[in-house]
């Protein structure tokens, strides 16, 4: 029987090893080859608690199987590190920089939160008081139309005199002058792009506001999630919607991965030197799309000046971080925040970056 334990216990830590390390870099594999690693990657936090488990386990019953879930878990660092970042110190701007605010927000289309009188979400906006807000799913027309929140769109379009609407739903406010930037987009109402040179005090600044493809899950999907998260899985057609589901998964996947694809050619295209990316990249941190994007010039905020783990979609269980900020050129981060207002399925997200002083 010992003997029999010790097999299982060597099998077990082989297999979570190797499925530790293939989610830990799932996110290198293009979809478009093959989806599962970049849907393991969704696992990866899973995974490692799993590892961590049998790390425990061996210390008792087996020390030298140590060696397997210590070597995974050390290769998995890059990945540990996407996860949960240890930014412990906080960065300031020095003499010869300024300070800038930026916000990223899927703000679902200013849905009214019965009995307030005024929209949680733009309140978050103003408390928060950012420079440039760039948001996603938002209301297609301007602010100066919006009777229902006067006094709140009032204050926002004093604070943002530079105003920017595209595709509908997707907008830039600005405390500086914009200048609209044109670029392709995707064939695909869920997919959306935006793009503006932003004039902070003489320095050039060219933003990007992303929206990649969505899940286009169904209500009915979204509650067989949550209750699979519940481990509550019951009813004969369990199999087949699960497959369903993840189908739906997979094919938003390869939908993103195009266009990532996409847009990262438009911001080689323009080549501008000091670059901010951000929105909703409907994927996690570390996935295809994301190192897409970022390419060899950009690099993520949340990695550069963040702390711990963090969420940025608070639906259905769907407890992800997929709402992003990517920066380059002599931008430098200075820290990163998630917001907490619940009036949209998303948190949103602000960063202050240092840029050089115009002299």
């Amino acid at each position: 029987m010992r003997r029999f334990l010790r097999i299982l216990l060597l099998i077990s830590n082989i297999a979570a090893a190797v499925l530790l390390l293939i989610s830990a870099y799932g996110g290198h594999v293009n979809p478009l080859t093959t989806t599962i690693p970049g849907m393991m990657l969704m696992l990866f936090p899973g995974l490692l608690l799993l590892s961590l488990l049998l790390l425990g386990a061996d210390l008792f019953a087996w020390r030298r199987l140590m060696f397997v879930q210590g070597f995974a878990i050390l290769f998995s660092a890059p990945a540990i590190w996407n996860l949960c970042p240890l930014n412990f110190f906080n960065n300031r701007a020095t003499s010869t920089e300024q300070e800038l605010k930026v916000m990223t927000y899927n703000v679902r289309y200013l849905d009214p939160t019965p009995g307030d009188t005024l929209q949680r979400s733009l309140s978050a906006i103003i408390r928060e008081n950012p420079d440039i807000v760039m948001l996603q799913e938002c209301r297609g027309d301007d602010p100066s139309e919006w009777s229902a929140y006067r006094s709140q769109a009032d204050t926002l379009i004093g604070r943002y005199p530079h105003r920017y609407i595209e595709a509908a739903s997707m907008v830039i406010w600005s405390k500086y002058p914009i200048d609209t930037v044109r670029i392709a987009q995707y064939p695909d109402p869920s997919s959306m792009f935006m793009a503006a040179d932003i004039d902070v005090n003489g320095y050039q600044l060219t933003v990007f506001n992303v929206h990649l493809q969505s899940l286009y899950l169904s209500d009915n999907d979204k509650e067989l999630y949550y209750n699979i998260t519940k481990g509550n899985i019951s009813g004969s057609n369990t199999d087949s919607t699960t497959k369903s589901l993840v189908r739906k998964l997979s094919g938003a996947m390869k939908q993103r991965a195009l266009q990532a694809r996409l847009l990262r050619s438009q911001i080689d295209s323009l080549d501008r030197p000091n670059t901010i990316v951000v929105g909703d990249f409907n994927d996690i941190a570390d996935c295809w799309a994301q190192r897409t994007i970022m390419g060899r010039n950009l690099r993520s905020t949340f990695s550069a000046v963040g702390f711990g783990p963090t969420i940025s979609y608070n639906a259905f269980h769907f407890y992800f971080n997929i709402d992003h900020m990517l920066y380059g050129g002599d931008i430098r981060p200075l820290r990163i925040h998630r917001g907490r207002e619940l009036s949209s399925d998303h948190y949103s997200v602000t960063a202050t970056y240092a840029i050089p002083l115009n002299e």
